[in-house]
């Protein structure tokens, strides 16, 4: 008889970690069937990843499906919609989140720049003591969970050995650079930073989004709509001086950004966050 079945460990506290950029939300364990209900699709706002350990099953990407097979890894970004179906007669594997704005950097950093990318065997056991250190609901647990989530990516980074399959040109990598370092300004144009790179823009735009799953341009609003979540979270300021702040002219386009992020007005977002955080303050 096929198993379906599904476990899932969240952090005690629901707050984000203080001064712990690898910041782990939930991870688990889930066996599904060709029988199993799907979720619906989501647009979720933390980073998943997903190691692939019998079976296969396939993600919705840019409105493709990308099949994964067994000792596969995939990640789903802040803002991608979550849309997941088995393919095989059962599909196990193991996934975690992290919810700090920064997880698409560490992601990339650590060579995670295309789906799905091959693995050797899931590292079971560090899933288990990630899901054991999220429980422990202090934050030992939560430096803890933090060490094992990266070890499971040094694992996954470890696991691509294909000649060449990390490569990124200089000037992908500056272009990055340059809107990591001057995303908040807004002049900031990526047909500007292709001419001083000496590179065609539609080239520019082909192997950015080679490398990192999106186009430059979007890498630009992602950074910029993360950055505005954070001040929505930790200051007073209005939607207009929060787009100011982070190099957007437009303050109802930022809105409707992070409507479509969260669901939920920025002053709805912001009210639940305070509440969130002073029940468990």
């Amino acid at each position: 008889m096929l198993q379906f079945r599904k476990i899932s460990v969240y952090r005690f506290n629901h707050e984000l970690p203080p001064f712990l950029p690898l910041a782990v939300r939930s991870t688990g364990e889930y066996w599904l069937t060709l029988e199993s209900s799907p979720e619906p699709p989501m647009q979720k706002y933390f980073s998943e990843i997903f190691w692939s350990e019998q079976g296969c099953g396939e993600f919705e990407l840019e409105k493709k499906w990308v099949r994964v097979q067994n000792q596969e890894l995939f990640y789903l970004l802040p803002g991608e919609i979550h849309n997941i179906r088995p393919v095989s007669r059962q599909w196990k594997y193991h996934w975690f989140t992290l919810d700090h704005p920064q997880s698409p950097q560490w992601l990339a950093a650590l060579g995670f720049v295309k789906r799905p990318l091959p693995a050797r065997h899931c590292p079971k056991e560090l899933f288990r003591k990630l899901g054991e250190a999220l429980t422990l609901g202090t934050n030992a647990g939560d430096r803890q969970a933090a060490h094992y989530a990266h070890a499971i990516l040094l694992a996954g980074m470890e696991a691509d050995l294909t000649p060449g399959s990390k490569a990124r040109t200089s000037w992908v990598e500056l272009c990055r650079k340059k809107i990591d370092e001057t995303y908040t300004d807004p002049q900031l144009n990526v047909s500007e930073i292709a001419q001083n790179i000496h590179v065609h823009r539609a080239t520019l735009f082909r192997a950015f989004k080679q490398a990192y799953q999106m186009t430059p341009s979007h890498y630009l609003q992602t950074r910029r709509l993360h950055h505005a979540i954070d001040l929505l979270k930790n200051t007073d300021l209005p939607i207009k001086e929060v787009a100011h702040h982070v190099g957007m002219s437009d303050a109802n386009y930022l809105a409707r950004l992070i409507r479509r992020l969260t669901r939920l007005s920025p002053q709805a977002f912001r009210a639940g966050h305070r509440q969130r955080r002073s029940i468990y303050s």
